[in-house]
């Protein structure tokens, strides 16, 4: 598509444009990371740092470690400004934070429940052990 300054335009307002114009593209040329990856790289960073609070890290989770790398994988290819890849793999990074998150807390509430059922069996033993002892007479 061709464009044309009308004619009469005054030289000046010629040159101003030609500059915007330049100052526009020579912008969106420097530009960094489009604000959606940003915003991508910073939601994973958050559900990495939830999952290691979560005790991810501690139950040995390999899901974390994939998080991780995936989410160092998206930097490098941020760095390469291959955006749509970086997406892809901070989303994917966020998924694998997540899942380690949500596996390791099941693994403490399924903790948590093995102690409290050990407990009502304790108390079960105890109660049916009460039950069946004869209460000795007093003098």
């Amino acid at each position: 598509m061709k464009y044309r300054i009308p004619r009469g335009t005054p030289h000046g307002l010629t040159a101003l444009l030609s500059a915007v114009v330049a100052s526009l593209l020579a912008t969106a040329c420097a530009s960094g990371p489009p604000e959606a990856l940003k915003l991508q790289l910073a939601s994973t960073d958050t559900s990495i740092q939830q999952a290691e609070q979560a005790g991810a890290a501690q139950n040995g989770l390999s899901e974390l470690q994939q998080a991780k790398d995936k989410r160092a994988a998206a930097q490098r290819a941020t760095d390469d400004r291959k955006y749509d890849t970086a997406i892809h793999l901070a989303q994917q990074a966020q998924v694998d934070a997540q899942y380690a998150s949500r596996k390791s807390q099941t693994s403490e509430i399924t903790k948590g429940a093995v102690e409290v059922e050990r407990g009502h069996d304790t108390l079960q033993r105890e109660t049916d052990r009460a039950t069946t002892t004869p209460i000795a007479p007093t003098p």
